[in-house]
């Protein structure tokens, strides 16, 4: 069992304080120690509140975790991409690497990843 440190980069759409009008982007850095496979799937739906969710290939370096269901609660925001992705909802951010298993969305090394 590994307890390598995993940083993701968590984005989350909030009301802002001006009303229902208006949302706020949030991003922030979320850390997830090390454990097997079954700790990262708990910490994915934790970090963004979901039931199911899914690892889209945003680019061939980064994959981003979704709430596979987002599209099913009423008022969260669309994210679409340049590349035409779209997600709804809050996402992570995180980075594909090559193990012995095949493709593994990981966390970056260090919280300077994101600068």
């Amino acid at each position: 069992m590994s307890s390598k440190k995993e940083f993701y980069l968590l984005v989350e759409a909030v009301r802002g304080s001006e009303g229902k009008r208006f949302l706020e982007v949030n991003t922030k850095i979320v850390l997830f120690e090390g454990g097997g496979m079954e700790e990262k799937l708990s910490f994915f739906y934790n970090a963004i509140d979901c039931r199911t969710f899914d690892i889209i290939q945003y680019n061939p370096v980064l994959d981003l975790v979704v709430d596979d269901e987002g599209l099913f609660v009423s008022g969260n925001p669309v994210f679409e991409f340049k590349n035409g992705i779209q997600i709804v909802g809050s996402f992570l951010v995180g980075r594909q690497v090559m193990t012995k298993e095949g493709l593994e969305t990981v966390g970056f090394p260090s919280e300077k990843g994101f600068v």
